[in-house]
């Protein structure tokens, strides 16, 4: 470099205050200091829309994103592999993030910047389940299957939760979820991931709902993150009930499925899982597979219930 034209120390301060990145000067051979910053500026610039890019990522990170997973993601958000690290991209995009670090034994947490939040997608309330019925009910001897709810997405339920699945992954990019009552979040259960509220915190567990089949469920709160926008505007999906008789019972009776619709009309209904074995409720707590046998529409006092995946 030429040292007789621009000093050196000077040249550092100026290429660390444009780019706040220090600079080696042995590997480059400059005539002035603006011939330096106009070559540094051309290799910083060789990735576009790079706020554009931040948005869209932090925009399903409401939350925040561990900082070390960030390219990952990104790279997952976009579909092509990162061509900056993410301390690069801090340096030259500065103003798009925040940085929290709320345990120093843990990662940072890289946040939308205040002042930038308005551009990125908002969480709403989740959806409540349609109270618009179907009369599709089809039956045989020993299977009852009642749609009581209709399709209001072309996204299965299996589909969705197909999605989360590849999006959230193990979910190590993401901090951990704030519980609070009421608050929209994704619960990992049974190695699916599904879309809950809130119910009850304590100290050691979550209760939630999920809010795609109506089942409470216990959850450690290390499986829990924020729902990302994504999935909040989708409509709540089925219920399909599907009713079997136990081994050595009698068929189900013609009337089972018009009184099963007739018993749900109007009813958020639930269900209580204990074990193996689930029963379908109705608002008021009824157990309405007992209730049917009670009719003597079945000839069983205790039938399971089965979600339908």
């Amino acid at each position: 470099m030429g040292k007789g034209h621009v000093d050196e120390q000077v040249l550092r301060d100026a290429h660390y205050r444009r780019f706040s990145m220090r600079l080696d000067i042995q590997l480059y051979a400059f005539v002035s200091m603006e011939d330096c910053l106009a070559r540094v500026r051309l290799g910083a610039d060789y990735e576009t829309g790079l706020p554009e890019a931040i948005v869209a990522v932090l925009a399903q990170y409401p939350d925040g994103i561990l900082m070390s997973r960030f390219i990952e993601a990104r790279a997952h958000e976009l579909g092509r592999p990162p061509t900056l690290r993410t301390i690069q991209l801090l340096r030259r995009s500065a103003g798009q993030f925040r940085l929290l670090n709320t345990d120093p034994s843990r990662d940072l947490i890289l946040q939308p910047d205040i002042y930038s939040a308005a551009a990125l997608l908002r969480p709403e309330a989740l959806p409540a389940l349609s109270a618009k019925r179907v009369t599709d009910v089809r039956g045989s001897t020993a299977v009852l299957t009642v749609a009581l709810l209709e399709w209001e997405s072309e996204w299965p339920l299996s589909q969705l939760r197909a999605a989360m699945n590849h999006f959230y992954g193990s979910a190590a990019f993401l901090p951990p979820f704030d519980a609070e009552h009421g608050r929209p979040c994704a619960a990992l259960c049974c190695n699916t991931w599904h879309r809950a509220r809130v119910v009850i915190v304590t100290a050691d567990t979550v209760q939630v709902e999920l809010a795609d089949v109506g089942e409470r469920r216990l959850v450690a709160p290390q499986l829990l993150r924020t729902l990302a926008p994504r999935f909040i505007t989708l409509p709540a999906l089925c219920i399909v009930a599907t009713l079997t008789l136990p081994p050595g019972r009698r068929a189900w009776c013609e009337t089972a499925g018009e009184r099963l619709l007739q018993l749900t009309k109007g009813c958020k209904l639930t269900c209580l899982f204990d074990g193996a074995s689930a029963e379908l409720l109705d608002g008021q707590g009824l157990l309405l597979t007992r209730q049917l046998a009670l009719e003597g529409l079945c000839k069983t006092a205790w039938l399971p219930v089965i979600i339908s995946k």
